[in-house]
């Protein structure tokens, strides 16, 4: 997986399905927000916003056919309900098998575990979601 440049953190960023008016889509890094909780995803788009990434969003596990196709560099998926969670995993395993995924989870059910699927316990502090998706997306990463 080719290193993800980063804009700084002073680029325009505009709402999350929206591009940078100057910059073209593709130079955003894109993250994939499945979350349940619509105070939750609206913190953390605001945040990955500022951050100067791209965010998709998503309620339910079957907003990752929605996404398909797209180019994404990470997902966060934060879905409470453990089955919903585990559909979002397979699906994204599946169609994007390269995607780093990070799965905010209070009952980490999901088995597999590798440089490309890590859990983050919750609760977590909306920092600390931001700060590991930092290190996920810095281009000096290192493989776990």
């Amino acid at each position: 997986m080719a290193p993800v440049q980063r804009p700084s953190s002073a680029a325009a960023v505009t709402p999350s399905t929206q591009p940078a008016s100057s910059q073209p889509a593709a130079a955003l890094p894109a993250i994939l927000l499945l979350d349940d909780d619509p105070a939750s995803r609206k913190l953390l788009r605001r945040l990955l916003n500022r951050e100067g990434y791209q965010v998709h969003e998503g309620s339910r596990a079957s907003a990752v056919a929605d996404w398909r196709g797209a180019e994404m560099d990470l997902a966060i998926v934060n879905l409470s309900l453990p089955e919903e969670g585990e559909t979002a995993v397979r699906e994204l395993r599946n169609t994007h098998p390269t995607l780093i995924v990070l799965v905010l989870s209070e009952t980490p059910e999901i088995e597999e575990r590798s440089n490309q699927l890590l859990i983050l316990p919750k609760p977590s502090r909306a920092i600390a979601v931001i700060e590991t998706v930092r290190g996920l997306m810095a281009p000096d990463r290192q493989p776990v």
